[in-house]
């Protein structure tokens, strides 16, 4: 018995046993078919077909100038380029399991990283990304750490008109920038920095080492007013109590009591009655909710 294996109707030289495996196949060979012609003494017999599927995946990015989109770049895997939209951002698909270099270009700009390798093993890849700078200009970069050394992300450095964030080890850079002077202030909700402004001027090469440190701003906590309902006030009466919400007074008693006590608090003073129970002279002593006595005593009606 012999054994011959096609693909695509063509004899694959060397296939001629009862099983075939396929060398490492490339988008190319997605759907072919693979047939194996039996033969013995009694005649012929072919197999029905085999289609080959490829599995396929995708490699993302983003190329940004300045800290924006850049659009119109072309960013290639090899056999597979491609172009960012408006928003400077790019995905190559149809890419096998494999390895490939990525590599971006656009008249006018020099790019950070020359290529950038990737594997792809049975997924997409996202997040490679590249960063492109106008040939003549040049970069400020440094860091914003805490007073331990500790990196603090998404502090925004700004030049005024150009502006980028920290990354998450506090390190930052700001590319795109003519020869000029510069005055660097970083800002993050939550934090001060030292020093509060840096001066740079840059002339014909990149700036390094401009550094900031920060502080986190203390939190204060404001006490939450008292409640009228919370104020006691202390009370001393010969015979007797001073309660608070009792019955009301009569009106004459309000009235001697109220011009002999001074009320002088910040919040809205409570409502204090006084409920003689046998003696007519007693003495108030309210000391709590900022109220204090004019007089130490009051006369009031039995």
């Amino acid at each position: 018995m012999s054994y011959q294996w096609k693909k695509n109707g063509t004899d694959i030289g060397g296939a001629t046993t009862s099983s075939y495996t396929t060398p490492a196949a490339t988008t190319a060979d997605n759907g072919a078919a693979f047939r194996c012609v039996v033969s013995n003494s009694a005649g012929t017999a072919i197999s029905n077909p085999a289609a080959l599927t490829i599995l396929t995946y995708s490699v993302s990015g983003t190329v940004t100038s300045g800290g924006a989109g850049l659009a119109g770049a072309a960013v290639s895997a090899g056999a597979a380029p491609t172009s960012t939209n408006s928003a400077g951002a790019y995905t190559i698909t149809g890419l096998a399991n494999g390895s490939y270099t990525l590599s971006a270009s656009k008249s006018g700009y020099s790019f950070s990283s020359a290529s950038i390798a990737v594997t792809v093993n049975g997924g997409n890849i996202t997040g490679k990304n590249f960063t492109a700078v106008p040939v003549g200009t040049y970069s400020i970069s440094g860091s914003v750490l805490t007073g331990a050394g500790t990196g603090v992300s998404g502090v925004n450095i700004s030049t005024g008109a150009v502006s980028n964030s920290t990354d998450s080890s506090g390190a930052y850079t700001i590319a795109g920038l003519s020869n000029g002077s510069y005055t660097l202030m970083a800002t993050k909700i939550g934090y001060s920095f030292s020093p509060g402004s840096i001066a740079v001027a840059v002339n014909g090469a990149n700036i390094s080492g401009r550094n900031f440190i920060a502080f986190a701003a203390p939190v204060y906590h404001r006490p939450a007013a008292k409640r009228h309902g919370e104020c006691r006030a202390e009370r001393n009466f010969l015979s007797g109590r001073l309660r608070h919400r009792p019955p009301q007074l009569p009106v004459a008693a309000r009235t001697a009591l109220t011009a002999h006590i001074q009320i002088s608090a910040v919040l809205p003073p409570p409502v204090i009655h006084a409920v003689p129970l046998r003696l007519t002279t007693a003495r108030y002593s309210v000391a709590r909710c900022g109220i204090q006595p004019d007089r130490p005593s009051a006369i009031l009606p039995h």
